[in-house]
């Protein structure tokens, strides 16, 4: 593998050195010479159970590269929202790009926010892929773990899991009466709550009722509006019924509502070192970190609610499992594209559906230790798409009839939709063909038909003759004294469908060294399907073509010192073939094309230690090399340095960018068509790695927990080549202390986050208007105090 930088190695260890002392002087407490109480470690590893193959194995027996986290592991991490998930598995990014969150693994995934692009990493909660990527904005309640499984998972997942898939799984209801309640106070008036009760109702029905919340005012001041710009409310409640009127039948009744409401990432400033198009008007720039300048409130809101039935049935020699999934969600936006309080331009949607019914049947062999199968059939129907996206310029916001006269105006809106309806068939089956060796061999069948139908239409100042006129997002529809009105003059229309097919498979042996050893070798075929664009309505629409991902990885699995050290490695390959790439258009509104071909290769490291029986440790570290074999003409946005940008884009080459991006700077940005090929791939940072430790204090019949997470990101590129879309290398420390009452009946914590003050970016956008940025949340501090009632 290639060396990672220098410099990508000299801030590791500057980062290291400032967090690791403070990590291990808070975690230094002399053990008190008494016996551990009750609930203290053991001293040995607990077994990790997961379901990575559709089925409950032991972690260290199944032949994918799997980082599996608790609830309390989440705690610890300081990790509350599926954004933050990357912190406890390195080679895991997580992005938002407006109502939209981009998972990324090992470096594949998919910078595209539209409706209609599903995530190559597939997010799956309760056994139900959650297709639309604004309702996997929510925070995690009720959970009882987390997988995330690397590298394609394409005959068990299926279809848009070509990067990986992120599993979420929520606690059953137990048998006996339990109440738990928390609530937190931190800085930034950050309000925390969670609540979660259960029982039993009769002897064969549980259930439970689980609610989190937070709510904060806010890091960023919008100084032109003298208000914060972030404020943030965050809700997920849910409740849970579980049916067993016997042994052999099990069912799993779900229902649940999110909403999501922060303009984080629609709240930038202007980039260091750029100039807004804004700045040739006169409008002063905003560079502060933690400011912004818009006319308007910016913001997204993402809600919905989800139906989750399971069901299972144990026949003699065989078990039958059936997911079925409802889920049904809408994101809000409203952006400025000019990053200023001017009327340049700015875009948003009144509402993004998305609707989605799925249906699962899985027949799983249970007679046999040496030969196990599976076999399924999948079906899902999802619409999703905008429901009036708006596109303007020089008006205000709102927006009135007689504001289209202005000089430059205009209005362009979309309602346009994608429908799929995806039909699969796999089956995978593992046979022992010795004590110690095994071969895994399946094989999926995917047939996806895709329909994309929609208009598009400009707006116009008209007389007005008794109504307001045409209806359209951020308007005044009421005359203002000026006898005008919104007129609409259609421009394009579609209907189109294409249907895509493929065949995917997986491929794995491995052999038991010794019993607490494990080798394998693997073989995987993922498959996203093309699809439309649907803010490009155009009757002529070419589709993208699908992306494959063909996957060769080899590992080992270990437990050694009698289960006081858990030790996985995993190196592989990684053949990437028409790689499907978001593009911004001049008016702040995304499209898509399809690079050429890429690879990447790696290695996973991932430790937990039983330093002591009251000193736990977990790190892990991802190491990546990527580069682009074939992409010709990638979309960069590079400081204007002439007069005007030429069109179409101009084709250069990687030092001519350089050149460019040196050159005294105009106002506003040019688009350029750059030669990526040999550059890195987007978000594959060429090292992420995190570190953690849990030290526990007995005291009496109490107990003191105090534990540490570091984590750090070597940086990585956000558009190819990096130029002006760059997240430099960073760390995150959190800490906290807690108190445990005898017999657990509460608690009390004090928690840190990001501890080391980082304020890299999680958000950079160039643009035509300019090229924004959003900075991390500043350091965080507060206390939680939990209470527990029942077993």
């Amino acid at each position: 593998m290639r060396t990672i930088c220098h410099c990508a190695r000299s801030a590791f260890r500057r980062s290291t050195a400032i967090a690791l002392p403070v990590m291990l002087g808070w975690l230094a407490v002399p053990a008190a010479a008494q016996a551990p109480v009750a609930g203290a470690a053991t001293g040995l590893l607990e077994e990790i159970i997961v379901t990575a193959q559709k089925r409950s194995q032991n972690l260290q027996d199944v032949p994918i590269a799997v980082t599996a986290v608790t609830a309390n592991m989440l705690d610890v991490a300081g990790t509350y929202n599926v954004l933050d998930l990357e912190k406890i598995s390195p080679g895991l990014q997580v992005y938002q790009t407006g109502a939209s969150v981009l998972p990324f693994i090992r470096g594949i995934g998919s910078n595209q926010s539209n409706p209609g692009f599903e995530s190559p990493v597939a997010v799956y909660l309760d056994g139900i892929y959650q297709a639309n990527k604004g309702g996997n904005s929510f925070d995690l309640a009720n959970i009882e773990r987390i997988e995330v499984l690397k590298g394609p998972q394409g005959t068990l997942f299926g279809r848009n899991a070509t990067g990986g898939a992120i599993n979420i799984i929520t606690k059953d209801p137990g048998s006996r009466p339990r109440i738990e309640a928390e609530f937190g106070y931190g800085r930034f008036n950050e309000k925390r709550a969670r609540a979660y009760a259960d029982g039993q109702v009769t002897d064969t029905l549980s259930a439970s009722l689980a609610f989190t919340g937070r709510w904060d005012d806010g890091y960023i001041d919008n100084i032109y509006l003298d208000k914060k710009a972030n404020p943030s409310e965050n809700m997920v409640g849910m409740a849970k019924l579980v049916l067993k009127p016997n042994d052999n039948f099990t069912a799993r009744l779900s229902g649940s509502y999110y909403y999501h409401d922060s303009a984080t990432f629609l709240s930038p400033h202007v980039l260091a070192g750029t100039l807004p198009t804004a700045a040739g008007a006169g409008y002063a720039p905003v560079y502060g970190k933690y400011e912004t300048a818009t006319a308007h409130d910016t913001g997204v809101t993402n809600k919905g609610y989800r139906g989750t039935l399971n069901m299972d049935y144990d026949f003699q020699d065989m078990r039958l499992v059936s997911y079925t999934g409802y889920v049904k969600g809408s994101s809000r936006t409203l952006s400025s594209s000019d990053i200023s309080e001017a009327t340049i331009g700015y875009s948003g949607s009144r509402n993004q559906p998305g609707e989605q019914f799925s249906q699962e049947l899985q027949f799983q062999s249970t007679g046999s230790d040496r030969f196990n199968w599976i076999g399924g059939l999948y079906y899902m129907w999802f619409r999703e798409g905008f429901d009036n996206l708006i596109s303007t310029s020089n008006v205000p916001s709102p927006i009135r009839p007689i504001d289209l006269t202005r000089p430059g105006a205009s209005v362009t809106a979309f309602n346009s939709y994608i429908t799929t309806n995806a039909y699969a068939a796999f089956a995978e089956a593992n046979a022992q063909l010795t004590d110690d060796l095994r071969v895994t061999a399946g094989l999926r069948y995917s047939s996806e038909k895709k329909a994309a139908d929609g208009e598009m239409f400009r707006f116009a100042a008209v007389p007005y003759t008794g109504s307001p006129g045409e209806d359209f997002y951020n308007t005044v529809l009421e005359p203002a004294g000026d006898n005008l009105a919104f007129g609409k003059t259609p421009l394009a229309a579609m209907d189109l469908a294409k249907t895509f097919d493929k065949l995917t498979w997986r491929l794995a042996l491995d052999y038991k060294i010794d019993d607490d050893v494990m080798a394998y070798a693997s073989y995987n075929r993922g498959f996203k399907s093309g699809t439309y664009n649907p803010s490009v309505v155009s009757p002529a629409q070419v589709p993208v073509s699908p992306e494959i991902l063909d996957a060769y990885e080899i590992g080992v699995k270990t437990e050694l010192l009698d289960r006081r050290l858990r030790l996985n490695t995993a190196a592989f390959y990684y053949d990437y073939s028409n790689i499907q790439v978001g593009l911004i258009s001049a008016a702040g509104v995304t499209t898509v094309q399809n690079a050429a071909s890429a690879r990447v290769y790696g290695l996973d490291v991932d430790l937990t230690a039983m330093l002591s029986d009251r000193l736990t440790m977990r790190g892990a570290v991802n190491l990546l090399d990527s580069k682009y074999k074939n992409y010709a003409s990638a979309q960069i946005f590079l400081p204007r340095t002439g007069a005007a940008c030429s069109a179409p884009p101009p084709a250069i080459s990687y030092d001519q960018a350089k050149t460019l991006a040196a050159a005294p700077k105009q106002p506003g940005s040019c688009s350029y068509a750059l030669n990526a090929t040999g550059l890195d791939l987007i978000f594959a940072p060429k090292i992420s790695a995190n570190i953690a430790l849990d030290y526990e204090v007995p005291l009496d019949q109490a107990r003191l927990v105090l534990t540490g997470a570091l984590y750090y990101n070597g940086g990585y590129d956000i558009v190819p080549g990096g130029l002006f879309g760059r997240i430099p290398s960073y760390e995150a420390l959190s800490l906290s202390a807690t108190y445990h009452a005898p017999g657990d009946r509460y608690f009390v914590r004090l928690w840190g986050d990001n501890l080391t003050d980082s304020d890299h970016p999680i958000y950079i956008s160039p643009q035509a208007l300019g090229i924004q940025e959003v900075n991390a949340r500043p350091l965080s501090f507060g206390v939680t105090v939990g209470f527990k009632f029942g077993d």
